[in-house]
């Protein structure tokens, strides 16, 4: 007798439950490097069982719209670990690979960027031309302070 289907097939959650075991899989996959070639995996019972994935996901704020995250990016997909957020806050949340510590804070280029309120590429020339990146950051809150002053 043929397995049960569950009709999920053509649901945003099912394609985000196959993207989130290929990122982990497959190493070919876009994200790999950055997912299963740094040792993510999925929870044992999910890799298997889309049902109880989806489950979890609806009654720990899954809707259409958003992604799906980790909230400590060095441990699985697992149950209280995986979030769902739009997609800007996965980037915000991204292991950022470059980030300045300035004033006892540790940022992101962007997420200085966005507290100064200038754009990222107008902060990153600003870096590039000053001593130092806390410099850059320094003069950027100075300079746009007494702009909007």
């Amino acid at each position: 007798m043929p397995a049960k289907s569950h009709g999920e097939s053509q649901t945003k959650l099912y394609r985000k439950w196959l993207l989130m075991k290929r990122a982990c899989n497959n190493p070919h996959a876009k994200n790999y490097k950055n997912v299963g070639g740094q040792g993510a995996r999925v929870d044992p019972e999910w890799e298997t069982d889309y049902l109880k994935f989806k489950d979890y996901a609806l009654a720990h704020g899954y809707k259409d719209g958003l992604v799906i995250d980790r909230k400590d990016k060095k441990k699985n997909f697992e149950p209280g670990n995986v979030i769902f957020v739009t997609r800007q806050q996965r980037q915000q949340n991204k292991v950022v690979k470059y980030s300045i510590t300035y004033r006892g804070r540790t940022q992101s280029i962007r997420q200085w960027a966005d507290d100064i309120g200038i754009s990222r590429q107008a902060l990153h020339v600003r870096i590039q031309n000053a001593s130092s990146p806390q410099k850059a950051i320094e003069e950027a809150f100075i300079s746009h302070k007494r702009k909007h002053s």
